[in-house]
């Protein structure tokens, strides 16, 4: 959604509205894959690279150092929880890492995990409640879909 002088809010709304609406209204069909396609369009208006550090997702994403460690530990490390094999699973198994292991930069994927936090947490209060969101956003937004949408915007938007 392209709409000239508007404000910071409305436009961190424009995101967070699509992201929500995935998985609160439990739609399905046509308007299910609008939606999820505005979510990726959304994601990829950052024109993300394949591997990033934590300071390049500070700087060109506007979420902190600390933020993503926060999400991290309390988020997606958190003592088991009904999603913890997805949250967990989506974070670090599909994207060849190891929980207990340090990652040295960020893969696409697990920034794009860490951007749909960015969302849940505008519209929540603490990370308890984040959880089961963003468990369910990524039983939507699998790995798998995320690569072949990666690779046909790379392509797209090489030409």
């Amino acid at each position: 959604m392209n709409v000239k002088n508007i404000t910071a809010y409305a436009e961190a709304s424009t995101t967070t509205v699509p992201v929500m609406e995935v998985v609160m209204t439990g739609t399905s069909g046509h308007k299910k894959l609008a939606l999820i396609n505005e979510v990726y369009q959304n994601f990829f208006l950052y024109n993300p690279k394949k591997k990033m550090t934590r300071i390049e997702v500070r700087d060109k994403f506007g979420i902190s150092r600390q933020a993503l460690y926060d999400w991290q530990v309390n988020v997606i490390d958190p003592v088991p929880h009904d999603y913890a094999v997805i949250i967990r699973g989506e974070f670090y198994t599909k994207n060849g890492c190891r929980p207990t292991k340090t990652i040295r930069g960020l893969t696409i994927h697990q920034v794009f995990v860490f951007w749909l936090i960015y969302q849940v947490m505008k519209l929540v209060n603490t990370y308890k409640q984040a959880i089961p969101l963003l468990g369910r956003l990524l039983e939507v937004f699998t790995k798998e879909d995320f690569d072949t949408r990666f690779e046909a915007w790379k392509s797209n938007y090489s030409v």
